[in-house]
């Protein structure tokens, strides 16, 4: 949940709830980096992060990203 506050720290709260509301039903994670794969953009959903093979700092739980949202004041 701590990655999550600093997302929302980082981000704010209403663009972080346009990530939880944008995001794909099969989407696990937000990704917040940049990738060439979708022609240059930054931030992405997808469904796994492989240790080892991501960068876990950059990957966020869509359900801790809700959670956290749930307990903004």
């Amino acid at each position: 949940m701590k990655k999550a506050k600093r997302l929302i720290k980082k981000l704010g709260v209403d663009k972080v709830r346009e990530i939880v509301d944008k995001a794909h039903h099969d989407a696990h994670y937000y990704v917040d980096a940049w990738t060439e794969n979708f022609g240059g953009v930054h931030g992405f959903y997808t469904d796994k992060c492989i240790v080892g093979v991501h960068n876990q700092h950059t990957h966020y739980k869509l359900s801790e990203l809700k959670g956290a949202l749930a307990n903004v004041n």
